[in-house]
């Protein structure tokens, strides 16, 4: 853990001693020469340059200071430093200090998935840090601390949760570290919805999840039915961090249809011998439990290689648009996000030449899917053909897809896909053996 060096000590106190309350209650200032300093002793700094924008220390400053807010008088208006209470100031330093040192903060992120079926365990562990929770499981399994004290929010629902997630719900639980607010695009969602994506991705590619309606779709639904926030708590539970955060309605909209086809929950039966084991449909609990660990090995094994490395990146960021475009429901720009998946995969590098950047892409995919001249050929021709409806797209020669050219945006998927598996067995099967 990084502590901060006298500089920085000096700074937050002078910042702070600035700060204050005016008329309506409002703290500040944030703007000057106390308030910039701290900014640049911060962000300049390791490990907050890796995690911390200018805003977000004066985001962390004003949240925190909130939560001391009510040792204040009703109507206080001056400097925080001249409060009666003659602890605060100390207090709000301290706690604020404690804060920035804490920094990368370990975290949980949930995602709901409303229509997963249960399957009889509370937290099931798919990978490393990646767990199924389920919510309405009671019976004492459950690895984290439990309470009821947020239960009267869900009219008709009962039993014990996970601190702020919805009861009877099914979630994906992944770990991430940096430092978290209220929005998608904070660091530790970030790269939790990332690792999330790649999980769907497999999922949807082998068959195992599949999208269906809600069978209460066509009723008239409150608006907290509808949208399960994700949510984001500190792994250590006796911390006050519990971030709710509101999903895109699309994102939220694919991921309450997503379920798991049971056709495909298949398990290795024990045979008479080592070898002699087969597939069967699992049928008990405990059989799909199984099945589902085994359908999510190679998913997880994927998502523990290196993220730092840049043949893996470049994978998992084609990933992310493949999933973007399953969640986008304007099919042009589902298209688009296809074809920069496939830009993401085989690098469209520097050149701006609309031509130039055709052929190397289209040369580079013929010979990552082509095992012969004539198989490349074909490839070559498949994938320039859906470049002249991008460009056509992107030159606003189209405004949206036309039924013809729904083929062209299909295509696009399998070729994104197709090619991502493609790069994801070699990857497997070097990273393996260099381990």
């Amino acid at each position: 853990m990084a502590t901060f060096h006298r500089g920085q000590i000096e700074a937050l106190n002078a910042c702070l001693a600035e700060l204050g309350l005016d008329e309506n209650g409002y703290l500040g200032p944030w703007e000057g020469h106390a308030i910039k300093m701290l900014q640049n002793q911060i962000c300049k700094a390791p490990p907050w340059n890796e995690h911390l924008s200018e805003f977000d220390v004066l985001r962390i400053i004003a949240s925190r200071f909130y939560s001391f807010r009510k040792r204040l008088p009703n109507g206080f208006v001056g400097l925080i430093r001249n409060s009666p209470d003659s602890n605060l100031f100390a207090d709000i330093e301290t706690d604020i200090r404690s804060y920035f040192e804490s920094i990368p903060r370990p975290y949980y992120v949930f995602f709901p998935l409303p229509q997963l079926m249960s399957l009889g365990v509370a937290d099931l562990a798919v990978g490393e840090d990646i767990f199924l929770i389920d919510t309405s499981i009671t019976n004492g399994t459950q690895q984290e601390k439990i309470h009821t004290g947020l239960l009267a929010q869900y009219a008709g629902l009962s039993g014990p949760a996970y601190p702020g997630l919805r009861p009877g719900m099914r979630y994906l639980r992944l770990a991430a570290s940096g430092y978290c607010y209220t929005s998608m695009e904070s660091e530790p969602v970030a790269a939790a919805l990332a690792d999330f994506k790649q999980l769907l991705f497999f999922g949807k590619t082998s068959g195992l999840l599949h999208s269906k309606e809600h069978s209460l779709a066509g009723l008239p639904l409150t608006f907290q039915e509808r949208s399960t926030p994700a949510f984001v708590r500190h792994q250590d539970l006796s911390e006050d961090e519990e971030i709710s955060i509101e999903l895109p309605i699309e994102t939220f909209d694919y991921l309450s249809k997503l379920q798991i086809d049971e056709s495909k929950l298949k398990y290795l039966s024990k045979g008479k011998t080592a070898l002699g084991g087969e597939f069967k449909l699992a049928t008990t609990e405990e059989e799909k439990v199984e099945a589902i660990l085994d359908a999510f090995r190679r998913a997880c094994a994927f998502i523990s290689l290196p993220k730092d490395d840049p043949d893996i990146d470049r994978v998992r960021t084609a990933i992310q648009w493949y999933i973007d475009a399953e969640t986008t429901q304007n099919q042009a720009i589902s298209f688009l996000q296809r074809c920069i998946g496939l830009e993401a995969l085989l690098g469209a590098g520097d050149d701006s030449r609309e031509r130039g950047v055709t052929d190397r892409l289209s040369d580079r995919f013929a010979y990552l899917l082509g095992r012969t001249q004539s198989e490349r050929a074909h490839w070559k021709e498949e994938f320039t053909e859906i470049y002249r409806k991008r460009s056509d797209i992107v030159h606003s020669r189209v405004a949206r897809l036309q039924a013809v050219d729904f083929k062209a945006s299909k295509k696009a998927e399998l070729m994104l896909e197709h090619s991502c598996l493609h790069e994801i067995s070699i990857l497997l099967s070097v990273k393996r053996k260099s381990a």
